[in-house]
């Protein structure tokens, strides 16, 4: 069997179909509330907006949605995993905190090859570090035992945040900082006590999609999710340390600098607006950077 491929060009090239299995697609349905997948499939419901979270204070809350990040985090007993859900919101709850979140899901893999929730479900406490706003993407360093997760926003003034009352309901001053400006940072998380640990102010503030940490642990990548947006390198100085370091910003080669990584400022005023500033100081123009690998 062959197929024509139609180039930009308008040449016509044929290609044969080599090692390339027939796939059956799914039907298109739009706006459609049924789930449709292909026949050798199978899915299972294991957490959704609206179950039940405890806090590590005993409360009770319901789960926030908008649904983003999901890690799969390996736990210390057979057949056990504990899922990470981000939460890109911005809901008030005075069980839960307000803004964003994460939920932590543990799952057990069942001898007929289901699965099933198999403790409570936690949420994680953001309270000591002011609260996240739009927990994006993130990720997991198995060997502290630590998450990073992303605040994929930065409002313009408290208003924004407080949303009418069905955001930020706190709105005073936190850190020495406005209450909004304390938001759109990366966060480090302890996933055994379900609690923040800190804001990496240092990481900058800036719509963050996501983060990867490099093999050295000391080296993450962060990426903006903005237009016109920022490619950005921190470099702890301390493996596992990502609270201290240096912060770059990407820009293409030139004849006269081929290091691609403009050292940037680390004042927290510049910081606040780091984006603006790596611009400023001619990092290169990407958009609407999302997840990497």
């Amino acid at each position: 069997m062959k197929i024509r491929i139609i180039l930009h060009l308008f040449f016509f090239i044929s290609i044969p179909l080599l090692a390339q299995k027939s796939f059956k697609e799914v039907p298109f349905q739009e706006k459609t509330n049924t789930l449709l997948l292909n026949k050798k499939y199978t899915y299972q419901v294991l957490f959704k907006t609206g179950d039940t979270v405890y806090t590590e204070n005993g409360k009770r809350g319901f789960a926030k949605g908008s649904h983003d990040m999901i890690l799969g985090i390996r736990t210390d007993r057979l057949n056990n995993l504990l899922l990470a859900v981000s939460h890109e919101c911005n809901d008030s709850s005075s069980a839960l905190g307000d803004g964003g979140g994460v939920s932590l899901i543990p799952i057990q893999f069942q001898n007929d090859n289901t699965w099933k929730v198999s403790d409570s479900i936690r949420n994680v406490d953001f309270t000591n570090v002011g609260g996240t706003y739009n927990n994006c993407s993130g990720t997991y360093v198995e060997e502290v035992e630590k998450f990073l997760t992303a605040e994929e926003g930065t409002p313009l003034n408290n208003e924004v945040l407080y949303k009418k009352g069905k955001g930020y309901t706190d709105t005073s001053d936190f850190n020495g900082l406005k209450r909004f400006e304390n938001t759109g940072w990366m966060v480090e998380a302890d996933v055994y006590y379900s609690k923040a640990l800190r804001k990496l102010y240092s990481m900058g503030r800036f719509v963050h999609e996501s983060a990867l940490v490099l093999m050295d642990r000391k080296t993450v990548y962060l990426t903006d999710d903005f237009a016109p947006s920022v490619f950005f390198k921190f470099v702890g100085n301390e493996a596992f340390d990502f609270e201290n370091g240096q912060l770059y910003a990407y820009r293409e080669a030139t004849a006269s600098d081929t290091s691609h990584w403009i050292k940037l400022p680390m004042h927290m005023d510049s910081l606040i607006d780091i984006r603006n500033v790596a611009l400023r100081m001619g990092a290169s123009y990407f958009l609407r950077m999302e997840w990497m690998t």
